[in-house]
């Protein structure tokens, strides 16, 4: 079964740098808004707590 939820940047950001950045540091998928209260992170998640998915949306100015 899969799980669709609000979570936080921590939770989704292998799964970000697996699919954007392979081979780069990690830190090329880390934006300084992922910790803005604005920002809002949603993921899916397999039985075992694995993101699947994963979406951030980000609040423009």
């Amino acid at each position: 079964m899969i799980a669709y939820t609000r979570t936080t940047a921590d939770r989704i950001l292998q799964l970000r740098y697996k699919v954007l950045r392979p081979g780069l540091p990690i830190s090329e998928v880390i934006f300084p808004e992922d910790w803005d209260q604005a920002t809002r992170h949603y993921g899916a998640f397999d039985d075992q707590g694995k993101a699947i998915a994963c979406v951030t949306l980000i609040p423009s100015t």
